[in-house]
């Protein structure tokens, strides 16, 4: 899941739901959630919802604050975090996991989906063309899915 600003409310309920449906601690890729923000001390809606999620191990979060710090950070600089990539990578390839944008489809989902690019081409060893096809192909699966506006 990743989203930005109110973006982030389809992902709260989802969260919630999967906590009630799932009793037990998730691995990590099955819940991991990339929120960006100006910043969180006024724009973190939920915060303390997804706090207690994180305290029962049912979700995984990080969180960009683009004020906060001198230079900007947005969702797409954390989705291309090694870490993060290696996360997103082995969801979508290895678990069959799926893909949920959310937010402002003018910059946000368009420079995360550049970040996808870049994550495919890196971990599944393909070309821009090829990666392109990749998350594609994720898409008419309804694997790879756009809420934006």
């Amino acid at each position: 899941m990743i989203g930005a600003g109110t973006g982030l409310a389809p992902f709260h309920a989802f969260v919630q739901e999967r906590c009630l449906d799932n009793p037990k601690p998730l691995d990590i890729p099955h819940n991991f959630l990339i929120f960006g923000c100006n910043n969180r001390e006024e724009d973190f809606l939920y915060e303390d919802d997804f706090r207690d999620a994180m305290g029962q191990k049912k979700l995984h979060l990080e969180l960009a604050c683009s004020f906060e710090q001198s230079w900007y950070i947005f969702v797409q600089h954390l989705v291309l975090e090694q870490k993060n990539a290696e996360i997103i990578w082995k969801c979508l390839n290895e678990h069959g996991g799926n893909l949920y944008i959310c937010g402002d489809g003018k910059r946000m989902a368009k420079g995360v989906h550049k970040a996808l690019v870049e994550v495919v081409q890196e971990f599944g060893d393909m070309s821009e063309e090829q990666s392109e096809a990749y998350l594609s192909d994720l898409q008419a699966e309804n694997r790879y899915q756009l809420d934006v506006f």
